[in-house]
């Protein structure tokens, strides 16, 4: 596990969180006319959500991979969120329309596979660090 500098991320991991930083910061931020106003609010606090997501793996990047219990839980954590996306667009298929169906799917590959991919790296799939 390469550790440089003060990012002590794997680098799919830390191009990750900071496409989920920028992404939620955007989208909480956006003056882009939305369908409806109460559709714009929501679509600012995904995006505040999504920030925070991106903003916690960065924060917590400064200690040692081996140290760092954030990264480690994330795994079973995105493997869960991996399962809820996929589970949601087969059971709401009808009544999604297609554009929602191929995002929760797009969401559910891309978590499941960095799921997979990080558990792999770490070679630990509980979410415990060796350490503790």
């Amino acid at each position: 596990m390469s550790e440089t500098g003060y990012f002590n991320l794997p680098w799919p991991i830390l191009v990750h969180s900071a496409a989920l930083t920028a992404l939620g910061l955007a989208m909480a931020f956006s003056r882009t006319p939305g369908p409806s106003p109460e559709l714009r609010g929501a679509n600012s606090l995904i995006g505040i959500t999504t920030a925070t997501i991106g903003l916690a793996y960065l924060s917590t990047s400064g200690v040692p991979i081996e140290q760092n219990q954030f990264l480690y839980a994330s795994v079973p954590v995105r493997l869960l969120i991996a399962v809820l996306l996929a589970t949601s667009a087969i059971v709401n298929q009808k009544a999604f329309d297609a554009k929602s169906w191929r995002t929760h799917i797009g969401f559910a590959l891309w978590d499941g596979i960095g799921a997979l991919w990080l558990g792999w790296h770490l070679n630990r799939w509980d979410g415990r660090c060796p350490s503790i």
